[in-house]
């Protein structure tokens, strides 16, 4: 017989005693399940849809397509001032192609993964529906008590093979894409080296010209650091996925 709590004092009728006790050891669950509860929504965070968390990146790193393209044109406006300053420019145009280099990297990395990360949904929407598929079987082996046909028995194999398969690529299309931002990152360290250049070079350039290419090297600066965040703000979201899928 399970106690009663320390200063219940068992009196009276003892079906109502009983009753009493009983009432007390479910209030005594019920509070202790709940509690449980609590602790498990709030251990435990909701994460969006893979698919979802994909195309956030994905439109996060299209926004650096503008910024590059802007830098390519700046690029192109300073090789013109560099030209009409003549053997002075001469330094500074050399200085241009790299600026067109690091836009050029910027804007094919970017819409490589853009285009992973389609491809990514595709493989998150896929695997839902295998999910489902392998679900399925999983109830219905239940329901029959573990007497599966053959038939059902090689569909649930099946299932659960694709289900295996459709996971695995998605890891792999994952990683694929993280390895691409984080090498654009490190590539992006060059912009400041760039820029630096830029300054120097410009400094040696006649006053009428040291204000636009100035100009130069400070654009590269602000590009560089636009498209460094939206690409740390992808990377991050991508980085949430890994382990999580």
């Amino acid at each position: 017989m399970h106690a009663l709590p320390k200063g219940k004092v068992c009196c009276g009728h003892p079906a109502l005693n009983q009753k009493k006790a009983l009432a007390w050891r479910r209030q005594k669950v019920d509070f202790t399940a709940n509690t449980y509860l609590s602790r498990e929504e709030t251990i435990q965070p909701t994460m969006q849809p893979t698919h979802v968390i994909a195309a956030t990146a994905a439109s996060e790193l299209a926004k650096t397509t503008a910024v590059s393209q802007q830098m390519r044109l700046t690029a192109s406006n300073a090789r013109a001032v560099a030209a009409r300053a003549g053997e002075q420019g001469k330094s500074f145009k050399a200085i241009t192609p790299f600026v067109d280099e690091l836009a050029a990297i910027s804007v094919s990395r970017v819409a490589e993964v853009v285009a992973w990360a389609r491809e990514f949904s595709q493989l998150a929407s896929r695997y839902q529906q295998v999910l489902g598929a392998n679900n399925a079987y999983q109830k219905a082996e239940l329901l029959l008590a573990g007497k599966r046909s053959k038939q059902l028995q090689l569909a649930q194999e099946q299932a659960a093979k694709a289900l295996f398969e459709s996971k695995q690529a998605q890891e792999k299309k994952l990683a694929q894409m993280v390895e691409a931002l984080e090498a654009l990152q490190r590539q992006l360290r060059s912009g400041n080296v760039i820029a630096t250049l830029s300054f120097v070079e410009a400094a040696l350039m006649p006053l009428e010209q040291r204000g636009d290419l100035n100009s130069v090297g400070e654009m590269i600066v602000a590009s560089v650091a636009q498209i460094r965040q939206h690409n740390t703000t992808a990377l991050k979201l991508l980085r949430s996925m890994q382990g999580n899928l």
